[in-house]
Parts: structure tokens; C-alpha cells; sequence
């Protein structure tokens, strides 16, 4: 690092805004916000091992400034309209083309609105490029409480769910004139150009002039809109996520001596009482995010009792079934009776220790590409071995444990990669336990009911069908319940639930 970048980083304040780095020739090579410009731009100079397209970007930077904002979402206005004015170098290639998002507003007599990835209706207006397409996506959500627009393909007299519920005022003259429809997409416009100050500035002046003419319902209606436009200017769309969740991949490389950055890491987890009900839960993060629709829940189908080292060796030799090279569907799949083919993990985390580990190294054929630890609640250490070890190990000893030679692992206390590991083992902990509870209930719902004389699978069935669910079974009337399985039959659950 030179001398000029060395001393502008200890001026850096505290606050959001915008940085931009430059080349020797001082041409702008890339444009970013920060919710903290000294913390985002001190990031990239630390010592922490960075992928090749941001060592490629540091090597090219010779001299950086930046532009303080008033709020975060000032920085996200400032940022897009810095990257359309200059098109920075590496602003493409370090993200890919497809991060980029743009509010399309199209060109008819009532315009709809929509957050698109690429520009192909070239008659339509655009606005951007934006980065963080969460964030858009975020402030127009609040901002289509202060200005309605159509989003939807309807014909023009039909209305869609937007409509009823205040979102939408309609694109047709019985609904809206196109004047007024006009004047709500230029507040959109207004908003995604930063000029909130001008909008609040307009809405005070309507709110006195409702005041004063004692039309009292309009004039609440522009104080939510003023509290709107507060909450869009103060709330907190910009975060460091990304960058943290890249800090946490990179230390667990090093920490766990894996081959690359673990760009997508399962957990899975056990839940039972008593050895009841036992469940298991496999939650997803791709580089270091939550993946929700890639999270299955597994049934414990064939170890009885409460036994955690048998059940994790079920889940993940149902996980890794190698039978015909294809991955089998779990509950919960939305693929019922087809093979479902998913990536192969770079990191497995099980939730547990020595004896979770031993029982799926033991069992479960898993490939040597994929590293396989457990995490110990108790201390929160990693258990782990050598994968290419354990290919070579005859294992003879029936005490699974005493056959491997473990190394463990302590993540530095307030680390990104202690925080990351911790909260992917949370989810999966959360993720099993609300299956186990809802297999539970079914459970108790059943018993409940095989315990009543005269109920068998068809009226459980029957009933589960017409009502629902237990409660709903208990409130209803005797008459109800006739109707359904019969007089006699009626009394006795009534009697008995």
C-alpha cells in the first residue's frame, strides 16, 4: 500500500456514504457503499486472504476518496448513479452482470413498475444500474405505500390483489385518471433519484392545506406518507453481510485446512424426545447465506429409541445414497418418487461431537471432496479428521470412537467463522425441532384417537380430513361429528378428547 492510501484510510469517518478507488492514470476503476466507510474500505487492506478478483482489483488501486452520505440510502442512489456515469472496470468484474438490477417503468398510458435483471424493451424508461437489488427491491416495497403503481399484466378493467389492499389504484380511467396515475410514478422517480427532502418538503405544505380546510382525513393521509418517506431515508438497507460472510468462508479455509473456500456448506442436526418422533433437519448456505429452499427434513425410519449417533448416520446415508449415483428425495421434497440430484457440499457440519462424527465416517460412504466435521455445543469446538486417514483405516473396534484420531478445532473467540458456524447450527437445531413438533402433534393426534373404541385408520382419516386438525375436532358440536362418522361414534369422541 502507498503513502496516499496508508494516511486517507486514517480519515476515513465512521459513516455511510460512497468510496471510489483509481487507477495510476487516475481513471476510476471501481465505485462501492458502505455503511461504514472506514470499516468497508479498511476491509480490503487487511490481512485476511482475499479471492483473485479482489487481489487483482488491489493491485490496480493507487489513490481512492469518497463521499460521505446522509443516510444509507443516499449511498445506494449515489453508487448506482456514479456506476452508470463512469462504468468502472472492475465494478463488472467483480460482480457479475446478472447482480445488476434496474426499476423498469414502462412506456404506456398507465406505466407498471418492475425490478429487471436486463435491459430487452428498449421503449421502456429504466432506472440504475443498482447493486444491491435487495435493497431496491426493500425501498420499493415502501415506497409503493406512498405512491401506488400497477405491477401486474392485467386488462385494463380488471384488477389484481395490489388493488384491494391499497397498492394499486388501478390502470383504467373508471379507476384512476391518467393524470394522477402520472403523478405517482413521478414520486417514484423522485425517490429512486434521492430527492426525499423535495417530496417531504411537498407533502408538509399539502398537510397544512388539509389542516386548514378541515379535511382531516387527508390530511392523515400525507402525514403516513411523510412517515414513509423518514423510514426509507433512515432504514437500514445497506448491510455488510456479503463481505462478513466472505471474511467467516475464508477463515474456515484456513482454520479447517480445506482445499477451497466452502462455497456451500450443509448442517444437519437431530431432534427427539425420549427417543419419540426422532427427526432430522439439513440446512443449506451457499457462500455463506441461508438457502431456505434448499433445506429437507428427514423422518428417523429405521433406529428405534433415542439414539443421535445411529439417527445422523441415517440422515446422512440417506443424504449421500450412492445407489444409483443419484441423491434420493427426502419429506418435505416437492419431487415425491423422482431422484433429486443436489450439489455436493463442500463442508458438512454435524451438530454434535467424537460420537456423531465416528458414526457417519463409519457408515456412510461420502466422497474425500467433502469435509466432514461435528461441532460441540458444549465449548463450541470443531471435532474433525483427516479425510484421506480415514480411507485407510480398518476399522475393527466395535467403540466407534476409539477408531479415529481426532483433532480439535477452537475458531478464535468472536471470529466471523466461530459466528458463521454457530448460526448455520442454529438454524439446523431450529429448522429440526419444528419438524419434530409437528410429528408430534400427528402423533398424539392418532394415539388420541386410536385410544376411542370404534375409531379406526379410515374415521382417523376421514376426520383429519373434514376438520383439520385435534382442536378443531374438539370444538365441534356432536351434531357435526354425527354427521361424519355416526351417533354413537360422535359421543364417544366427544366423551374421550
Amino acid at each position: 500500500m502507498n503513502t496516499i492510501l496508508s494516511q486517507k484510510l486514517k480519515k476515513l469517518p465512521k459513516k455511510p456514504g460512497v468510496y471510489i478507488y483509481r487507477d495510476e492514470k487516475k481513471k476510476i476503476i471501481y465505485v462501492g457503499k458502505a455503511v461504514s466507510l472506514k470499516n468497508r474500505v479498511g476491509s480490503y487492506f487487511n490481512k485476511v486472504e482475499k479471492d483473485p478478483k479482489t487481489t487483482e482489483l488491489l493491485k490496480s488501486i493507487a489513490d481512492m476518496e469518497w463521499i460521505e452520505a446522509g443516510s444509507e440510502f443516499e449511498a445506494l442512489i449515489f453508487e448506482a448513479d456514479l456506476i452508470k456515469r463512469y462504468k468502472p472496470k472492475y465494478n463488472v468484474r467483480l460482480k457479475d452482470d446478472k447482480n445488476y438490477v434496474y426499476l423498469k417503468i414502462t412506456k404506456e398510458e398507465y406505466p407498471r413498475i418492475s425490478v429487471i435483471h436486463q435491459i430487452t424493451d428498449h421503449e421502456a424508461e429504466y432506472i440504475g444500474p443498482f447493486v444491491d437489488s435487495s435493497a431496491v427491491k426493500a425501498i420499493l416495497k415502501m415506497a409503493r405505500k406512498i405512491f401506488p403503481y400497477c405491477s401486474c399484466a392485467r386488462k385494463e378493467d380488471e384488477v389484481c390483489l395490489y388493488f384491494h389492499i391499497g397498492l394499486c389504484q388501478g390502470h383504467d380511467k373508471k379507476y384512476i385518471s391518467t393524470s394522477d396515475y402520472s403523478k405517482n410514478i413521478r414520486g417514484i422517480k423522485k425517490i429512486f433519484s434521492g430527492k426525499i427532502e423535495n417530496l417531504k418538503t411537498e407533502f408538509i405544505k399539502e398537510m397544512k392545506k388539509a389542516v386548514k380546510a378541515q379535511t382531516f382525513e387527508s390530511a392523515a393521509l400525507y402525514r403516513d406518507k411523510i412517515k414513509y418517506l423518514e423510514r426509507i431515508k433512515k432504514s437500514h438497507f445497506i448491510s455488510e453481510r456479503d463481505l462478513t460472510a466472505d471474511t467467516a468462508l475464508y477463515q474456515l479455509k484456513s482454520e479447517l485446512d480445506l482445499s477451497k473456500i466452502p462455497a456451500r456448506i450443509e448442517c444437519f442436526d437431530i431432534s427427539n424426545i425420549l427417543g419419540t418422533a426422532a427427526t432430522g433437519s439439513m440446512v443449506v448456505f451457499i457462500n455463506g447465506i441461508a438457502s431456505p429452499k434448499d433445506y429437507r427434513r428427514f423422518q428417523i425410519k429405521t433406529v428405534k429409541g433415542a439414539n443421535d449417533f445411529a439417527s445422523m448416520a441415517e440422515i446422512l446415508k440417506r443424504r449421500f445414497s450412492l445407489k444409483r449415483g443419484l441423491n434420493p428425495p427426502t419429506e418435505g421434497s416437492t419431487l415425491k418418487g423422482k431422484s433429486l440430484r443436489w450439489p455436493l457440499p463442500d463442508l458438512v457440519i454435524l451438530d454434535g461431537g467424537k460420537g456423531q462424527l465416528s458414526a457417519v465416517l463409519k457408515n456412510v460412504e461420502i466422497s474425500e471432496k467433502v469435509k466432514v466435521v461435528a461441532l460441540a455445543k458444549r465449548y463450541e469446538e470443531i471435532v474433525t479428521v483427516n479425510n484421506k486417514q480415514i480411507s485407510k483405516l480398518e476399522i475393527k473396534n466395535s467403540n466407534l470412537i476409539k477408531n479415529f484420531k481426532f483433532k480439535i478445532v477452537n475458531l478464535s473467540s468472536g471470529s466471523e467463522a466461530l459466528y458463521l458456524v454457530q448460526r448455520i447450527r442454529d438454524e439446523a437445531h431450529r429448522f429440526a425441532v419444528c419438524y419434530h413438533r409437528k410429528l408430534k402433534g400427528k402423533e398424539m393426534f392418532e394415539t388420541s384417537l386410536d385410544a376411542i373404541q370404534g375409531v379406526g385408520p379410515k374415521t382417523k382419516k376421514k376426520l383429519l380430513k373434514e376438520f383439520g386438525s385435534i382442536k378443531k375436532i374438539k370444538e365441534a358440536s356432536t351434531e357435526e361429528l354425527t354427521s361424519s362418522v355416526g351417533k354413537i361414534t360422535a359421543d364417544r369422541i366427544k366423551e374421550n378428547l
